[in-house]
């Protein structure tokens, strides 16, 4: 069990903002990611651990939402970071990801830009 977070402080030469934690009951989650603003280009790498889960993925509308199933390396603490690859039309990129652990979903926002990182990390109850 990794009982302390366990979250970059820098990713591929850019700063980590930790944006909090979130509770999960499973390690086997559904991923959901789409584009929290207007859809305009927003290119991004998802890295939960260490693990590129999705790489160089333009979002798209909450009609289109990208899946993903990933399982967390940890009981305890992990992280998910939003590494922006192009910020398409509008300046910094939100992206909006819902976590379903299999026994609900829940919905976070992780924002970064090209001189940042955001982060999150989910912790395994």
């Amino acid at each position: 069990m990794v009982s302390e977070p366990n979250m970059p402080s820098t990713y591929d030469g850019r700063p980590v903002d930790d944006q909090g934690t979130l509770y999960v009951s499973n390690r086997n989650i559904i991923l959901r990611a789409w584009d929290n603003g207007n859809t305009d280009g927003d290119n991004i790498t998802l890295v939960v651990n260490d693990v590129v889960v999705l790489s160089d993925y333009t979002l798209d509308g909450l009609a289109n939402k990208k899946e993903l199933d990933v399982k967390l390396d940890n009981s305890g603490y992990n992280y998910i970071l939003l590494f922006v690859n192009n910020e398409g039309a509008e300046l910094s990129c939100t992206a909006a990801l819902t976590i379903d652990d299999g026994t609900g979903e829940q919905d976070l926002v992780l924002s970064s830009d090209l001189t940042y990182s955001g982060a999150m990390s989910i912790y395994v109850q």
